[in-house]
C-alpha cells in the first residue's frame, strides 16, 4: 500500500512539471544598445582682414598732368573685416606725385569699398617707366600693391591736345563771325587763335 501511495505521488509530480512546461513562455534574452554621444566639432573661427586689388595694374600719361585718373584701388573685406584703412601712394621721382581719393576707406563685412589714384606730372618730369607703390593700414595689419606707370615725351602732349585746340578755336572764331556777325569780334577771336598757337610753339621748341 505505501509503494502505490509513493507511485500516485511520483506521477502527479511529473504530470504538473509537464503542465508547467506547456504554459511557460521563454523569452529571448534583450540585447543592449549603447548610445554613444559623438563629440561636435568645434567650428574654426574666421579671421578678419582685407585685401588690395588694381584695376587696372598700368597706365600712361603725358609729362603735363594735374591729378589724371589712372586707376581704381579696391579694398576687399574678409571674414566679416568692417575697419577703416589708411591709403597711401608713394612718390615716384620728385616731379610726379600720386595720391588716393578718398584716402581712408571704410570696406562692409564681406564686401568691398574703392578709391580713385590720382596722378599730376610736371613739365619736368622725364619720359620712362615709374612704380608707385600703393600701400593700405589698418591697425597692425598692412597690405601693398604696386602701379605700373609710363610717362611719355611732350610730343605726346602736343600730338593730343594741338588738335583739340584748334578745333575749339576755330568753332570759336566761326561763333562770332556768322552768328555775331560784328567785325569788332573778329579781332578778339584773332588773338584767341593766336594766343594758344604761340604757346604750342614756344612749348614744342622746349
Amino acid at each position: 500500500m505505501p509503494l502505490l501511495l509513493l507511485l500516485i505521488a511520483i506521477s502527479l509530480g511529473l504530470l504538473n512539471q509537464a503542465a508547467y512546461a506547456e504554459t511557460t513562455t521563454v523569452y529571448p534574452p534583450k540585447l543592449v544598445t549603447s548610445h554613444a554621444t559623438t563629440p561636435t566639432p568645434t567650428p574654426t573661427p574666421t579671421l578678419k582682414d582685407f585685401s588690395l586689388s588694381l584695376s587696372p595694374t598700368s597706365n600712361f600719361l603725358a609729362a603735363i598732368c594735374i591729378d589724371c585718373y589712372m586707376a581704381t584701388v579696391y579694398v576687399a573685406s574678409a571674414g566679416g573685416f568692417n575697419d577703416p584703412v589708411s591709403l597711401y601712394a608713394s612718390k615716384p621721382s620728385p616731379q610726379i606725385s600720386a595720391k588716393l581719393d578718398p584716402n581712408i576707406v571704410i570696406p562692409p563685412p564681406d564686401g568691398t569699398a574703392s578709391s580713385k589714384l590720382l596722378v599730376t606730372a610736371g613739365g619736368g618730369a622725364s619720359p620712362g617707366t615709374y612704380v608707385i607703390n600703393i600701400t593700405g593700414v589698418s591697425g597692425s595689419v598692412s597690405k601693398s600693391v604696386q602701379f605700373t606707370l609710363t610717362v611719355k615725351g611732350e610730343e605726346v602732349f602736343i600730338q593730343t591736345w594741338v588738335p583739340v585746340i584748334i578745333v575749339v578755336v576755330v568753332g570759336i572764331i566761326f561763333y562770332m563771325l556768322l552768328v555775331r556777325r560784328r567785325r569788332s569780334r573778329v579781332g578778339v577771336a584773332m588773338k584767341i587763335l593766336l594766343h594758344p598757337l604761340v604757346g604750342i610753339l614756344h612749348l614744342s621748341k622746349a
